[in-house]
């Protein structure tokens, strides 16, 4: 991922049927800074989780690594997490929001 731009992250889940879940969220997270993006901000298909990042956002992250995990509760209240994944984040010599 680079600082600035508006990448989409996709994340394939397997073994579990993500009709199950009353809500899902998708936390980045970088020496204490958070960044959760919920329902409304994902879009599911079968398997795979797409999550949209703004340029804002994006801008938010250091350049380095930065972690992602994924957390979900069924309709039946059982709370699940992935395993923590790691992405790099590379920087921009522009940081501002371009139109």
């Amino acid at each position: 991922m680079r600082q600035g731009t508006t990448p989409t992250i996709q994340i394939t889940v397997n073994n579990i049927d993500l009709a199950d879940m009353e809500h899902i969220y998708v936390v980045f997270e970088q020496n204490g800074y958070l960044l959760k993006k919920g329902m409304t901000d994902l879009k599911i298909e079968n398997n795979v989780i797409s999550i949209f990042l703004t340029q804002e956002e994006t801008l938010s992250f250091k350049s380095g690594n930065c972690n992602i995990q994924l957390r979900m509760i069924t309709y039946d209240g059982i709370a699940m997490a992935s395993p923590i994944k790691t992405v790099n984040v590379y920087s921009v010599l522009n940081k501002e929001v371009i139109t």
